[in-house]
């Protein structure tokens, strides 16, 4: 009895060994390698159009790599090794792709910050500048007033009648007094001689007019 059980366990693995033995095995090993490059092939090109040879170039290019060396591998009859080259090759791929798109995604969010950004600035200017406007605007119209009344003084100055002529006389009467001598009387007494003169005083006015004249003002 266990004979027969050892001789059919014998019986059983010699015939697992003449099927992986068979040609049937090894076509459905190398249809595996070829489906697994397919796969790596079509991970490549959408990690290509996801922009991963622009955002990740290196991912990129080690996926393509592993790409080419599966395909040397079944070229080559390395079946085994073309299946492990090939799933290298998508998962480098499928690598590319995502960081591709954590790049891409972090560019559009930094685009639309410095857009928003870009639109507060302009926002404040904006306000600035109207602001700055407004205050042009009052410093022209006081301009305006301050020259409206400049012309209409200058017009009241220039229609104004003109200012009669004004004079003024001054009379100033002045007086003094002047000695005038009236002759000479000698006397002799005792041989000595004295004379004498008797002196009158005359008063002279004299009279001084001042005439001011103010011209007129007119414009």
């Amino acid at each position: 009895m266990k004979t027969t059980s050892v001789l059919g366990r014998g019986v059983s693995a010699a015939a697992l060994f003449a099927f992986l033995a068979t040609p049937a095995f090894a076509e459905g090993k190398g249809d595996r390698a070829q489906k697994a490059i397919a796969e790596a092939r079509g991970k490549i090109e959408t990690a290509e159009k996801a922009g991963a040879g622009r955002e990740v170039p290196g991912l990129q290019a080690r996926a393509q790599e592993a790409l080419r060396t599966a395909e040397e591998d079944i070229a080559a009859g390395h079946k085994s090794r073309a299946i492990a080259d090939a799933n290298r090759a998508s998962a480098l791929a499928e690598t590319a792709i995502g960081a591709a798109d954590k790049q891409r995604s972090e560019a559009e969010s930094a685009r639309h910050e410095s857009a928003v950004a870009a639109v507060a600035n302009a926002r404040d200017e904006a306000s600035a500048a109207q602001i700055s406007a407004a205050g042009a605007n009052a410093r022209a119209d006081a301009a305006q007033q301050s020259a409206a009344i400049a012309n209409a003084q200058a017009d009241a100055l220039r229609n104004a009648p003109p200012t009669p002529t004004t004079t003024v006389v001054t009379t100033t009467d002045t007086t003094r007094q002047v000695a005038s001598s009236s002759g000479a009387a000698k006397r002799v007494v005792h041989r000595r001689a004295r004379a004498h003169t008797a002196h009158r005083s005359t008063t002279v006015k004299s009279r001084t007019t001042t005439v001011t004249t103010t011209p007129s003002t007119g414009g």
